[in-house]
């Protein structure tokens, strides 16, 4: 530890959040990174009280791990606010030198690494697939559906195993024909895309019941239109490009029966590769078509190109036999959400009742609903002598 370290940059010794403060003019990081630090800090005061950074030890790292793991959160939450205070003090130890060791070296929150999410059934696929959403192209209005987003990107995922993130983001350019094939291409080009790793960045076939559905139409028909993005009125998160779409999905999977924790949009991937796998393609290809990370024999990463021809071979060996879905898309909706709530009603009536009195005509009916809601009590009056 260095002794001038603590004096020089505190008049006295930091607490979590002070630190914390420090922290974030090291480098730039993203707002989500940011709350998610904060809060594990103020769950951790919550937990040991606001303690300055030199009084940290390992019985205090032992029993917030515990407290952890007592409170109605999951164990990766529990893991996650445990790993952000560890780097912390980490960041206090290494770089800093206002403590002599990083107190809380070695101890963790194991979760586990079995699989949680699964395949979709077959009976499941029809059970979402078969709503009017995806059997006449009723699609949804507003930013958080996207519209047009809401058929279209289950549909890309279920034949691609492509990420909510990377299929929110996407721009009528990268849909394009390479050697005569149409392909998808997952990219960080463009303003605002990002991939999770190098291993994101890749082309993929679009398969032919995609094709056969009308995505080609659309994607010419919004191109057409003048717009850059694929969903013009979905709203793209800057961090978190899939966030606002996945939160639609799973408000429509659970409104339409699918109420468990899985199958969730992200299972969508798990299906693709299963439906691979039965077809024996080789895990490379697969890696190369979901975007994974391939790894060597002794670990290491490896990017090895995939030929257009084993790619589209294994788009193809992508099937639901169980699913029939007819072709519904005539041309894109865009429909955004109505505004203005009350008041528009009130207008649209006075416009057809042709009065003044249209404004308080409703209010008087909207009370009249507040009061129907409130149970009535009959009181009897009796006709018994005392």
């Amino acid at each position: 530890m260095n002794p001038q370290a603590g004096p020089a940059l505190y008049a006295e010794m930091p607490t979590l959040k002070e630190l914390y403060k420090r922290w974030l003019r090291v480098k730039k990081r993203t707002k989500s990174s940011e709350q998610a630090c904060l809060l594990a800090i103020e769950t951790c005061d919550k937990a040991l009280g606001r303690l300055p950074i030199n009084q940290f030890t390992r019985a205090h790292g032992d029993a917030f791990r515990s407290w952890l793991q007592e409170q109605p959160i999951s164990l990766t939450t529990a893991r996650n606010r445990f790993v952000w205070v560890k780097s912390l003090l980490v960041y206090a130890y290494r770089e800093l030198e206002l403590i002599p060791k990083q107190p809380w070296e070695g101890m963790e929150i194991q979760v586990s690494k079995a699989q949680t999410r699964r395949p979709w059934k077959d009976e499941e696929l029809q059970q979402l697939f078969s709503q009017p959403l995806f059997t006449t192209y009723d699609t949804p209005k507003g930013k958080k559906s996207g519209s047009d987003a809401a058929y279209w990107v289950p549909l890309m995922a279920l034949y691609s195993g492509a990420r909510i993130g990377e299929l929110s983001q996407l721009r009528t350019c990268d849909i394009s024909l390479i050697d005569g094939i149409p392909m998808l291409t997952i990219t960080d080009a463009g303003d605002g895309q990002r991939v999770k790793s190098n291993a994101g960045l890749r082309s993929i076939p679009i398969h032919p019941e995609l094709v056969r559905l009308g995505l080609l139409e659309y994607v010419q028909a919004i191109r057409d239109a003048g717009h850059d993005k694929l969903w013009p009125i979905l709203r793209v998160d800057p961090e978190r490009p899939g966030l606002t779409l996945s939160n639609w999905f799973g408000e429509y999977r659970r409104s339409v029966g699918l109420t468990e924790r899985y199958p969730d949009f992200h299972s969508f991937r798990h299906s693709v590769r299963t439906r691979m796998s039965r077809a024996k393609i080789p895990e490379k290809v697969q890696d190369a078509i979901t975007g994974h990370e391939t790894l060597g024999s002794i670990g290491t990463k490896v990017y090895q190109d995939v030929s257009l021809e084993d790619r589209r071979e294994a788009i193809q060996a992508i099937s639901y036999p169980a699913l029939s879905l007819p072709k519904v898309y005539t041309e894109p909706r865009m429909e955004t959400a109505q505004r203005g709530g009350f008041r528009a009603r009130v207008e649209a009536r006075r416009k057809l009742q042709g009065g003044a009195d249209a404004f308080r005509i409703v209010k008087a009916q909207r009370k009249q609903q507040t009061a129907d809601l409130v149970p009535k009590t009959t009181v009897k009056a009796s006709t018994e002598k005392p």
